[in-house]
């Protein structure tokens, strides 16, 4: 048996999956942040739990688990890098981008309820407008 098997259930033929799944798929066309400060997605498109805080740019994990976590900006300086924090504490980064103007962070981490995530710049940036780049994505994995 999948281990997803107990988080999806069959109603009159459709598919339902229970409320352990855990996501958030938020954007913004722009935002500016100073080094060491979250940027803050602002446009909310997807957050099963109300966990993001748009004002704050800081999810906290409604339900422990295994999380997927991805970010990316596109910016207007060449050198720059995006760390994932959990707890304000730096647990994933990335490689400077360096010609392209993009640069992303991913990876997975195990998370506790009540944790909290924020994708942090190394130096101050401003997001471009418009820029499909912009987005900061989380989903529960698993146990």
């Amino acid at each position: 048996m999948s281990a997803l098997t107990p988080r999806i259930d069959t109603i009159d033929g459709k598919i339902t999956v229970l409320e352990t799944t855990v996501a958030i798929v938020v954007n913004t066309s722009t935002t500016a942040a100073s080094a060491s400060v979250p940027l803050k997605y602002t446009n909310i498109i997807k957050d099963t739990h109300s966990a993001y805080s748009a004002g704050t740019g800081k999810f906290t994990a409604p339900v422990a688990g295994l999380y997927m976590i991805t970010a990316g900006v596109q910016h207007g300086i060449t050198t720059i890098a995006l760390n994932i924090r959990v707890n304000d504490n730096s647990v994933i980064s990335n490689n400077q981008s360096v010609a392209s103007n993009n640069v992303g962070v991913s990876g997975m981490w195990p998370l506790e309820i009540g944790d909290t995530v924020d994708i942090v710049p190394t130096s101050a940036i401003t997001a471009q407008d418009g820029a499909v780049p912009n987005n900061f994505m989380i989903a529960r994995l698993g146990d």
